[in-house]
């Protein structure tokens, strides 16, 4: 694999951990500028992905007579 390449699947990779674990958009101190470039674009992407998918969680538990707690862990609604 080309350096390039891999520069970008760590760019990538780095977006979507920190993404999907709910962390400051912050990338790592030794990318370069593309890095950064790159890491932002899909960072956004990762994260809006995210949030739809909490958001369908949410709606799906409602529907089904549930709710998310702020730890969330599912509970029935009375």
């Amino acid at each position: 694999m080309s350096p390039s390449k891999q520069r970008y699947k760590e760019a990538v990779n780095a977006a979507r951990e920190h993404a999907y674990s709910g962390k400051k958009s912050n990338p790592p101190k030794h990318f370069d500028e593309r890095q950064q470039r790159i890491y932002a674009e899909k960072y956004g992407m990762f994260n809006g992905k995210c949030a739809y998918v909490e958001s369908l969680l949410d709606d799906m538990a409602l529907l089904h007579g549930y709710k998310y707690t702020e730890d969330k862990t599912l509970v029935k609604i009375a």
